[in-house]
C-alpha cells in the first residue's frame, strides 16, 4: 500500500526506450555516406550484418581519404578531414576489435570437448 506525500508529484512511467541502430547504421550516419541500397544484404543475421559493417567501414575510409586530398588542395576544412579521420580510426579499432573476439570465440568452440 502506497501512502501519498503531500508537496511531491508523482513519477511517470519513462518512456520507452528505442533500440540502438546496428554498427552499419552508426557508421553511414556518422560518414555522411549516402544509402546505395547495398546495406540491405540477402544474408541474414550475423554474417550478414558483418558484411554491411565492412561494407560501411570501407565507406568512412574513402569518406577520410577524401576529406584528407580536399585538405592537401586548399579546398577542404580541416576540422571536417580531422573528424571524418577519428570516425575512421574508431571504426577500424572497432571492425578489428569484434574480429578478435569472433576468432576467440571461434577458438574456444573448436577447443570444447565433445
Amino acid at each position: 500500500m502506497t501512502i501519498p506525500i503531500p508537496g511531491i508529484p508523482s513519477i511517470a512511467t519513462p518512456p520507452a526506450i528505442t533500440p540502438m541502430g546496428g554498427i552499419g547504421t552508426a557508421a553511414a550516419t556518422t560518414a555522411g555516406a549516402a544509402s546505395t541500397g547495398a546495406t540491405s544484404s540477402s544474408q541474414g543475421g550475423f554474417l550478414g550484418d558483418l558484411a554491411n559493417a565492412l561494407q560501411n567501414l570501407q565507406q568512412v575510409q574513402s569518406n577520410a581519404n577524401a576529406q584528407a586530398i580536399s585538405v592537401a588542395a586548399g579546398t577542404g576544412n580541416i576540422a571536417d578531414y580531422m573528424i571524418s579521420a577519428e570516425q575512421s580510426t574508431l571504426a577500424t579499432q572497432l571492425t578489428t576489435s569484434v574480429a578478435d573476439k569472433a576468432a576467440a570465440a571461434f577458438n574456444l568452440i573448436m577447443n570444447m570437448s565433445v
